[in-house]
């Protein structure tokens, strides 16, 4: 039976360490204490995540985002103490799961249809990707697939004022890369969150932006996630828990 460690050490061997940001802090957030049963998938360990976890009586939670990010300076009644009370684990795998070939990148671009996706040389943190679509198409219809693929209830979007075939993409906050996407030839830059300034410096220079929210170009990695779960023990029963914290649209 996979205990918490073993189940550490696959995601470690699976997705290095080295090849998170220095800035970053990924890994194991808390140990955990009994055997690997239950596992659930999280985009963010938020408070509804660890409570459904405690309820429903799961071993571990693996996510994207870092329960701990900055230093904590006390351990107080809340969400993290819940957890480590409970004996629950926690593995964030962030801005390695960015990086590495299979990850949070090719599952948004693979989902979006895009073929060919490659690193982009010229990001020496191995996040940026790029694809082609099969067939060249209008930026409006481009857009609107997009936001069908994700299931995103809105995108912000601006054309550069030509077709869509090369494609530069980063799920989450891409707004670092935006140079390097434009300089790498993209017709249209996809991510997750933009500034203002984004859309009308980078479409004013005939690039085509669309920012479909930091979740939704996000989240669709947690199915990688719980096949990697299955290969190391199909024993073990996954869930993803949708921790969506933008809540209703009107």
């Amino acid at each position: 039976m996979m205990d918490f460690n073993r189940l550490a050490a696959f995601f470690t061997n699976k997705y290095p360490d080295s090849l998170a940001c220095a800035w970053d802090n990924d890994g194991v957030m808390l140990e955990g204490v009994r055997p690997v049963r239950r596992a659930l998938l999280s985009l963010d360990a938020t408070p509804a995540c660890a409570d459904y976890a405690i309820k429903c009586g799961f071993d571990v939670i693996i996510t994207h985002h870092p329960l701990i990010f900055r230093p904590l300076r006390s351990i107080t009644r809340g969400h993290i103490y819940d957890l480590a009370a409970a004996g629950i684990g926690v593995i964030s795998l962030h801005t390695r799961l960015d990086a590495v070939r299979g990850g949070v990148n090719e599952a948004l671009g693979e989902l979006i249809g895009l073929s060919d996706i490659e690193i982009c040389a010229d990001d020496p943190e191995h996040i940026l990707r790029t694809g082609t679509l099969c067939a060249e198409m209008e930026f409006g219809a481009f857009a609107a697939h997009v936001k069908q693929r994700l299931g995103a209830p809105y995108l912000n979007a601006m054309t550069g004022g030509r077709p869509i075939k090369n494609v530069a993409f980063c799920g989450g906050d891409g707004k670092d890369f935006l140079e390097t996407a434009y300089k790498c030839g993209a017709d249209a830059y996809l991510t997750g969150t933009l500034s203002y300034n984004s859309f009308t410096d980078y479409a004013g220079r005939g690039m085509g932006i669309i920012s479909a929210g930091h979740f939704y170009t996000e989240n669709p990695v947690l199915r990688v996630l719980r096949r990697d779960i299955t290969s190391a023990d199909g024993g073990i029963y996954t869930e993803i828990f949708e921790s969506n914290p933008v809540g209703a649209v009107f």
